[in-house]
């Protein structure tokens, strides 16, 4: 969810010709042409510019090769980087490129291309992702403007970046391979002599006539389809489709394209459809343990801030029965509450609740905390956090039975920041939130629990705050011994187990089907369906 304004690209684009057929992609040729069916998209986003919109990070991959990817099985690897390394002291990090690696148009990509986009990225005027990745020397002068440079980052050679950070921080490098598909390494022969105020107008975010990755940028048809078409100066290998249609379609008619042939892939299927699209003649469906969480968020004052009463509010709702009731099993519940779900040695076993459906404990909690029955909340709601009304129905229901009285409004993201930013929250109690991996490093919870990070000056929306929590964060990252760093997240985790920041409903399977000649697609636990696609092939 971005804390930013998105003020970008409003119209179609394309670096081919205007007159395209306004019916699509021909579907006869799949064998060399692949045609993906997707509810929003590329084509579908607000900007297609890295620096301002975070839900491109799966398509990006497409036409770039990230620093860093997360493969299936949450595993850190690299097809840009020879090595990356830490110091002893954790405070430089070393990146090496490969040899071979190439733009499109041939040209090396070397150390100052990265050096370059990581520049941008740090500097909040036009990046969404400066706080995520700050820290490094020379950064705040930089930002400040009283350096021309952010002197944390040199290149003894073209092939070798130093990132000196101005602390000890173990979570740096894990943070930024997270984050690495969401912000490409960029051409600087390009746009190396652009000035960041021009930055995200220019037009090589329309077009992308330069990239690294497997595939180039074709064409964009505004709320329609993208066209990407094969780039054979790929250094890191050979696509093996060379076209591939990225199509926004309506939701319900997903299964249909893939059932009629008309698309060899719907990149999302719907828990309820998972079964019937699975009992198509020639499909296959493939599905992978989910890695973010579909969350109910609670702000941290009024009539809710009791430990008590959130903890009520978890044991009140029947979030298994959800699970097997609206999304037919194909989810988890995490029964610690925990939104951190991997990696799990930072996740604690003993001395946790586990927050098992339970209404008399709910009651108790209540009375403990002196809850008044005839309290009114307000929750709104809107799409971000995926869960089906059904749920949320059943959820309203059980809290209901237990004397908690909870309204749902129907609202969108900015109405709810402004009522969190303007009303100090008054308004509203809890709003949802969907997403969040953190596979690499726990940490990244932080900034979502901050006491310094409260909304609009971070990203903490409901002004959660324990001194003790943030000194945990802050510890964490700082400690060399990964033992002892297991045993600081475990301490932080408690905290969040015992004060809730959120009720998580469960943590949704990732569900995909496609056409069974196609062969390499991989269902990822955060939905990057395009992590391998050049590995994809057709097989009749």
């Amino acid at each position: 969810m971005a804390l930013t304004a998105l003020a970008m690209l409003a119209t179609a684009c394309t670096s081919g010709t205007d007159d395209l057929d306004s019916e699509g992609p021909d579907p006869s040729s799949a064998r060399s042409t692949l045609e993906i069916a997707g509810v929003g998209g590329p084509s579908d986003a607000t900007s297609l510019v890295p620096h301002q919109e975070d839900g491109l990070g799966s398509f990006l991959e497409t036409l770039f090769t990230p620093l860093f990817q997360i493969d299936a099985a949450n595993e850190t690897y690299s097809n840009l980087l020879d090595s990356w390394t830490v110091s002893d002291d954790v405070q430089t990090v070393t990146l090496k490129l490969k040899e071979d690696a190439v733009w499109s148009d041939e040209t090396p990509v070397t150390s100052a291309d990265v050096i370059m986009s990581l520049t941008q990225y740090l500097d909040p005027a036009i990046s969404l992702w400066a706080g995520r990745i700050g820290g490094i020397v020379g950064q705040a002068a930089y930002v400040e403007g009283t350096a021309d440079s952010i002197t944390g980052l040199t290149a003894p050679d073209d092939r070798t970046v130093v990132v000196q950070l101005e602390q000890p921080d173990l979570a740096w490098l894990p943070n930024l391979g997270y984050l690495a598909k969401f912000m490409p390494v960029l051409p600087s022969h390009i746009l190396g002599d652009v000035p960041h105020d021009q930055l995200l107008a220019h037009e090589y975010f329309t077009t992308y006539p330069v990239t690294n990755g497997p595939y180039l940028l074709d064409e964009v048809v505004r709320d329609q389809y993208v066209k990407l078409v094969a780039n054979h100066n790929w250094s890191a290998g050979e696509a093996q489709i060379e076209e591939i249609f990225i199509k926004n379609v309506a939701t319900d008619v997903l299964s249909a394209q893939l059932e009629s042939g008309e698309s060899q892939l719907i990149t999302a299927v719907s828990p309820e459809e998972a079964d019937r699209v699975g009992s198509i003649d020639g499909v296959e469906v493939q599905s992978a343990t989910g890695a973010a969480p579909n969350s109910w968020w609670l702000m941290n004052y009024g009539p809710i801030k009791d430990p008590r009463v959130r903890q009520a509010m978890v044991y009140a709702i029947d979030r298994q029965g959800i699970c097997d009731q609206v999304l037919q099993g194909h989810c988890t519940v995490p029964a610690a509450n925990n939104r951190q779900l991997a990696p799990e040695w930072s996740l604690p076993t003993d001395d946790v609740i586990e927050y098992d459906y339970d209404p008399d404990r709910a009651r108790e909690l209540l009375d403990e905390a002196g809850w008044d029955p005839g309290t009114e909340l307000t929750f709104f709601a809107f799409d971000a956090g995926g869960i089906p009304d059904a749920g949320i129905e059943i959820a309203q229901a059980n809290l209901a039975e237990v004397g908690i009285n909870w309204s749902i409004v129907d609202s969108d993201v900015a109405t709810t920041f402004e009522a969190i930013e303007t009303g100090g929250g008054a308004e509203v109690q809890g709003f949802p939130l969907g997403g969040g991996n953190f596979v690499t490093d726990p940490s990244q919870v932080a900034v979502y629990a901050d006491c310094d990070a409260f909304f609009p000056n971070g990203s903490n929306l409901i002004h959660y705050c324990d001194p003790a929590l943030d000194e945990l964060w802050d510890t964490g990252r700082r400690e060399p011994d990964q033992a002892r760093r297991a045993e600081i997240y475990h301490d932080a985790f408690r905290i969040l187990n015992e004060n809730p920041m959120e009720i998580i409903f469960y943590v949704q399977d990732q569900i995909v089907a496609h056409d069974a000649r196609l062969q390499g697609v991989q269902a990822h636990p955060s939905g990057d369906i395009y992590w391998n696609v050049a590995e994809w092939t057709w097989e009749e």
